[in-house]
C-alpha cells in the first residue's frame, strides 16, 4: 500500500493580502458611532454642565471626544472615557464664544471608526 503525502497549498501574497483586507473590513464594517448631542443647534453655555451623548455598534472599550471649533481641533474634553454612550462635561468657561463648535468622538481601538456632530452648535457666555 502506498502512502500519499499531502501537498502544501501555496497561496501567491496577493492572495492572502485580499483574504486578510476582506476579513478586516467585514469586521469594521459593522461598527460606527453616532454623536447623538449636541449634534447641531444647540446654544451651550460656558462654565455649565452637559451631558455628550451618542450611540454605538460594534465597538468595545474606550473611546476620545474631542472639540473642534472652525473645523480645527480645539481641545481633548476626555483622552479616554468608557464606550457607555454618555459623558459629563463641565464646559470650560476660558472656550471664546462662537455658533461653529462641534463634537468629534473616535474609538480608541481603530480610529477611523468616529463621528462628529452633524452641524455646529454654539457655546455662549
Amino acid at each position: 500500500m502506498r502512502t500519499m503525502k499531502p501537498t502544501p497549498v501555496v497561496l501567491p501574497i496577493f492572495s492572502v493580502a485580499f483574504f486578510l483586507l476582506v476579513v478586516a473590513s467585514a469586521l469594521v464594517a459593522g461598527t460606527s458611532i453616532k454623536v447623538l448631542y449636541p449634534n447641531g443647534g444647540e446654544i451651550l453655555k460656558s462654565n455649565s454642565s452637559v451631558t455628550i451623548k451618542w450611540q454605538s455598534t460594534g465597538v468595545d472599550g474606550k473611546v476620545v471626544i474631542v472639540l473642534y471649533k472652525k473645523g480645527i481641533k480645539h481641545s481633548v474634553i476626555s483622552r479616554q472615557t468608557d464606550n457607555n454612550g454618555s459623558f459629563p462635561w463641565k464646559i470650560p468657561g476660558t472656550l471664546p464664544e462662537g455658533n461653529d463648535y462641534r463634537i468629534r468622538i473616535r474609538w480608541l481601538k481603530n480610529l477611523s471608526i468616529n463621528d462628529f456632530s452633524d452641524r455646529n452648535f454654539s457655546i455662549k457666555k
